[in-house]
């Protein structure tokens, strides 16, 4: 798993964007915040590779920082559903989930946890 206190902590350190790919005209890329290569602030570059240079364009702090923040929305939302969906075992026999009152693992808890051992 990814730190993303770490990420979130670089994010906020670096250059703010909207940052751009830009091309000179001897085929190099630069990445740049603010403008062009002339009038705007240089992030990285140059790179002969124009792809790692959008690549970097796009993945700007705002960009990383709404992810982060998309990330752990997503995570809290699963740890509710989780609280609700827990294994209970009412007397002898099968387990149970509490929530649905169906087989453990219900529906809910499969579809959580598929692709995890994988």
């Amino acid at each position: 798993m990814t730190d993303l206190g770490k990420l979130e902590e670089l994010a906020k350190a670096a250059t703010p964007g909207p940052w751009e790919q830009y091309t000179t005209l001897q085929a190099d890329s630069h990445v740049t915040a603010g403008g062009g290569l002339l009038t705007g602030t240089l992030v990285c570059g140059p790179t002969y590779h124009k792809g790692n240079a959008e690549f970097i364009a796009a993945a700007n702090p705002a960009a990383m920082l709404a992810l982060i923040a998309d990330h752990r929305a997503a995570r809290a939302r699963i740890a509710k559903v989780e609280a609700l969906h827990q294994r209970g075992t009412p007397g002898i026999g099968t387990d149970w989930c509490v929530s649905c009152e169906t087989k453990w693992p219900c529906q809910t808890v499969r579809a959580l946890t598929e692709g995890e051992n994988e």
